[in-house]
């Protein structure tokens, strides 16, 4: 409709070398009350002027990318002189993690909210297209897959040849909201991630649900946070966003703020377990939290596999394992095939050796040695050392672990515990690979299900001509999982704003909401 929106602001300027001071204790409750004096508004301000907020970030997250990435790799002990060589997974660990996620992340939203400030009826963009999940078993079981990803723009297809982004709804048909129906506006406060810094959870609250937000950086990616707050720096002096520096300590007392309506955090369920205790009051403020899993990888059998696409797979998933040194929520931990498969062993050989071919990454995040260590003693574990030696100081080298039975000695150990750390290991299935797909899918599933902890990504090997049988659809629509990918790695999802990250609705394990 030909509206436009533009700015001109001036910004204080952030030393970028010097660390930032913790947020004295005693002024937390100042700051949550002037920025919960804005959350209406903030929520009143016309979708055209947030869009150019929005703009904004971007425009200075792109001039700040090398800064972005100094900072980063500095926090990662990355050696900025050998980042483009020895060390170059660790710089690419740094962009992937921060301000390429950012860049992707925003666009999108960008293009999203500007569909709503334009069309009439104030709705999100349609799916790409839609088509009915049948559950073959219960005609009751009634649901949609709708394409949301990518929506046509020429930016998405150049980023994600060949991909695709579905929603998994539990209705025959799709129902839109509009864009003031699901920003409902409120306070946020956000413990921030430690494993990477890319704060797509504050654009979440702040341009889908209309919040206003404090966001509490985690220490251990508090090097960037000087970028940040130069990106955000117009939000920041307009009040509608607060950035507070320090550890557990200063999170502990964001969260009793009784002017907050949610709490979001990524981490453990030992963090999860603290903080709940400290919110106030339960019925006003709602958790938002992500909390890791032990992620299973499917491997369907069939007439399609042969040595060239196990490479390929095999390739991938040891990307999949090793990217920010398995710093990942979502990195794959148990791979779940049958035990009688053909290409058993070849696709096996084929990971370790791709493993070796890994670079390393920083081992940057604290106490994860010993985690490492710990896994690397348990009975059967191989260690597999990079071929180029390692890059980095105490690099954590990948521990394979074969032939792991949910009756073993060290199945609560590999099954239970998430290792967040480069361990993958393999739980043979003892389903024939001459049993139909569907039969070995639901049984693996089964098994994901019953025996792994967590709801929060699977992923799934197999042919396209098998993964478009209704059946197959069938079964991947039902799996109790947050995120599935088929093919892919499922933490792709987490950049794409038209998407959903979080544990499956109900299974607490890996959290509740979506950030």
């Amino acid at each position: 409709n030909g509206r436009r929106c533009t700015m001109t602001t001036t910004t204080t300027s952030i030393d970028m070398n010097t660390p930032l001071a913790d947020t004295p204790a005693a002024e937390i409750p100042g700051i949550a009350d002037q920025v919960a004096r804005k959350a209406g508004e903030w929520k009143a301000v016309p979708l055209a002027e947030k869009i150019a907020l929005l703009q904004d970030c971007l425009v200075k997250s792109i001039d700040l990318y090398d800064e972005w990435l100094r900072l980063g790799m500095i926090g990662r002990n990355v050696d900025v002189g050998l980042a483009d060589s020895m060390q170059g997974w660790g710089k690419a660990d740094v962009a992937i993690c921060g301000p390429a996620m950012f860049g992707s992340y925003c666009n999108v939203l960008i293009q999203y909210l500007q569909h709503c400030d334009t069309n009439s009826s104030g709705k999100a963009p349609p799916p790409v297209r839609q088509r009915p999940i049948i559950d073959p078993g219960n005609a009751d079981n009634q649901k949609c897959a709708v394409t949301v990803y990518p929506n046509g723009s020429w930016l998405e297809f150049t980023e994600t040849v060949g991909m695709q982004g579905e929603l998994i709804l539990n209705s025959p048909e799709p129902q839109q909201y509009k864009y003031t129906e699901s920003a409902v506006g409120g306070v946020a406060a956000i413990l921030g991630a430690g494993n990477y810094d890319v704060p797509s959870d504050m654009l979440t609250e702040l341009f889908l649900k209309g919040r206003v937000v404090i966001y509490k950086p985690n220490p251990v990616a508090q090097t960037t946070s000087p970028v940040l707050q130069q990106i955000f720096a117009t939000l920041v002096e307009r009040g509608y966003v607060a950035f507070v520096i320090g550890g557990a300590a200063v999170g502990s007392i964001l969260v009793q703020q009784p002017q907050l309506d949610e709490v979001v955090l990524t981490g453990s369920v030992a963090t999860l377990a603290k903080i709940e205790p400290l919110i106030p009051n339960k019925k006003k403020t709602s958790i938002c939290a992500e909390l890791g899993a032990v992620n299973p990888w499917i491997v369907v059998p069939g007439k399609h596999w042969n040595k060239a696409r196990v490479d390929d797979h095999a390739r991938a998933l040891a990307w999949a394992k090793t990217v920010n040194n398995g710093f990942v929520c979502a990195s794959p931990q148990v791979i779940l095939l049958a035990r009688d498969w053909e290409y058993r062993q070849e696709f096996l050989e084929r990971v370790k050796y791709w493993l070796g071919e890994h670079g390393g990454s920083s081992p940057f995040y604290p106490g994860s040695e010993k985690t490492h260590s710990h896994f690397a003693s348990l009975e059967s574990a191989e260690t597999i050392p990079a071929k180029a030696g390692p890059a980095f100081d105490n690099q954590q080298e990948t521990i394979f672990i074969p032939n792991v039975s949910k009756d073993s000695p060290i199945a609560r150990d590999v099954l239970r515990r998430e290792a967040f750390c480069p361990v993958l290991a393999e739980a043979p299935l003892d389903i024939s690979q001459e049993e139909d797909a569907a039969v070995f899918l639901q049984s693996a599933v089964n098994y994901a299900e019953t025996h792994l902890f967590g709801s929060l990504t699977a992923g799934i090997l197999m042919d396209d001509e098998t993964a478009a049988r209704p059946d197959i659809e069938s079964i991947v629509a039902n799996m109790k999982f947050g995120i599935v990918g088929i093919n892919i790695l499922p933490a792709f999802a987490y950049s794409m704003a038209q998407l959903v990250w979080g544990a499956f609705p109900g299974q607490s394990e890996s959290g509740s909401g979506f950030l």
